[in-house]
């Protein structure tokens, strides 16, 4: 009983709430400046999310780029498709 009354809730302040934009640039930003904070990605310089490609192009120190295709990602699959292509 507690648990569907937890879980109602949840829910109650999220009736005629539209789903949020993601912002996809924006994503990219803050994931950029997380991913340079650890070992693995020091040497990260750039994350950038091309709307018109839908790839996320990652530069890294050296010249190297990755393009990691995104196309119809919401933010979090983006998050991890990106994570994942870096090793990460």
């Amino acid at each position: 009983m507690d648990a569907e009354k937890e879980v109602s809730n949840r829910t109650d302040g999220l009736q005629g709430v539209e789903l949020m934009h993601e912002d996809k640039h924006e994503i990219c930003k803050r994931l950029f400046y997380t991913l340079t904070a650890t070992r693995n990605c020091y040497d990260l310089i750039s994350l950038t999310y091309k709307d018109n490609e839908e790839m996320v192009y990652a530069e890294f120190k050296g010249g190297y780029v990755r393009k990691i295709n995104v196309a119809m990602d919401s933010g979090i699959a983006l998050i991890r498709d990106v994570m994942k292509n870096l090793g990460v």
